[in-house]
């Protein structure tokens, strides 16, 4: 998440720059509508992110200046010089902290800014070569990996969700897969063993290819922990060929290790590797040979690059729902197009309500609209009672986004016309409430 949390760190202290002077301008002129909007929803959006980065202490350092400012906004308080310092010491607070993310980073030069979203697969590589170091030393294995493909590329977004499943698949090819050299030597094998990734493309999708040359899955083990756990009786199991009894190891909590290690647990694990690949729109294959080794393989549908423009549109999917995603933040776009595209929807993006109200306009047809609600010149309860007052979408089921969850913020976006309210970032709730409405 280097390259994510680096340009998040940018803009952040861009924005909290902008933040003191706007706080500043309403201790000038109490009240100011302008200065008061910017400032709210600087704080509001940037707390967003942290929730997605997980970066609690920069988030609680922004409570306080989103409470007074919301009371503020809301009538309940009077812009006085006490309420305005203590704004400035939150905005000093955070600043402090996101200049001491920015120290505790990779290096040298890891706040530049990128405009390319798509990156090596390399970045996920060198990872895993640290990993593999570290696992030999801590198992008392000798273990190396054996990398092909570094430099294919990968929405950066792919790139976080593939990384979790394929450090855990390493993990477990090294801990359980991987023999210890006295065992490789009686099998008549190097006493170094073999961890081999590689990547490449295959039409609109990434192959991902896990490799050892350990000891392969226990077909028999794997039979009689299934009979034992019930998921099919013996009859069916003495009828399934190995490569169908292989893939009981992707059940929920199976496993056929009796002993809880500290580098990848009891086997446990892979039944959450295949369901966060799956949410990819992605698949796992499998193949294992008792004393050659396992290959694991994922298939992951590669959405285009994103690119800068008023409509950022995701390359046509037959079938998928095509959704409009207003949001004024550019990182926020970054952040969800790749999400959506990667769940099965087909995703234009602008930033801002009126670009959304010029594509209505045209007629341009949605199935769903996804919208931020604070944003500057037009918010998001505007956009709703515009696009419900009549046109091309006035019948569209609408889901706002936003870092407020109060009952009062939940009922101001249903009466403005949305028909799903979700807490920002939460990228499962989203994804679900957008099937809710597409299947109404």
């Amino acid at each position: 998440m280097d390259e994510l949390l680096a340009d998040f760190l940018i803009e952040t202290g861009e924005a909290l720059a902008e933040a003191d002077r706007a706080t500043l301008r309403l201790e000038r002129v109490p009240g100011d509508p302008a200065a008061l909007s910017l400032v709210f929803r600087i704080v509001h959006t940037i707390k967003g992110t942290c929730g997605f980065l997980g970066l609690p202490r920069l988030e609680q350092a922004l409570d306080s200046a989103e409470s007074l400012l919301g009371q503020i906004r809301d009538g309940s308080l009077p812009v006085m010089p006490d309420l305005v310092t203590g704004i400035l010491r939150a905005l000093d607070h955070a600043k402090l902290i996101v200049a001491g993310l920015g120290c505790t980073q990779a290096g040298p030069g890891i706040l530049h800014p990128t405009s390319d979203r798509m990156q090596p697969i390399g970045t996920v590589w060198a990872r895993l070569s640290r990993l593999v170091q570290d696992l030999s030393g801590k198992l008392g294995k000798q273990i190396e990996l054996t990398l092909h493909g570094q430099d294919i590329e990968l929405d950066r977004w792919l790139l976080e969700l593939v990384r979790d499943p394929l450090m855990h698949m390493v993990r477990n090819s090294a801990d359980h897969g991987i023999e210890t050299p006295p065992e490789r030597v009686s099998a008549g094998k190097p006493e170094r063993g073999r961890i081999t990734l590689s990547a490449r493309r295959e039409g609109g999708h990434m192959l991902i290819e896990l490799r050892d040359d350990g000891r392969g899955l226990d077909v028999d083990r794997i039979r009689a922990k299934a009979l034992e756990r019930g998921l099919a009786t013996e009859a069916e199991l003495a009828a399934m060929p190995d490569a169908q009894v292989q893939r009981f190891i992707f059940h929920a909590g199976f496993s056929t290790t009796s002993a809880v290690t500290a580098v990848s647990g009891r086997d446990v694990g892979l039944d959450v590797v295949r369901t966060n690949i799956e949410r990819m729109d992605g698949s796992i294959g499998l193949s294992s040979r008792s004393g050659h080794g396992t290959t694991f393989t994922l298939r992951i549908a590669t959405p285009p690059a994103v690119v800068p423009a008023l409509a950022v549109q995701a390359a046509g999917h037959p079938g998928r729902p095509r959704l409009l995603v207003v949001e004024d933040s550019r990182f926020f776009r970054q952040l969800l197009l790749p999400a959506l595209s990667a769940s099965g929807f087909e995703a234009t993006a602008v930033g801002g309500a009126r670009e959304a109200l010029a594509l209505l306009d045209t007629g341009l047809p949605f199935d769903a609209i996804v919208s931020d609600v604070e944003m500057p010149d037009m918010d998001g309860l505007a956009l709703a009672r515009r696009v419900r007052a009549g046109g091309a979408w006035a019948e569209v089921p609408m889901v706002a986004l936003s870092g407020r969850s109060g009952r009062a913020d939940v009922e101001a976006a249903l009466a403005a016309g949305f028909t799903e309210h979700v807490t920002k970032f939460d990228r499962d709730e989203l994804v679900a409430a957008l099937r809710r409405c597409l299947a109404a």
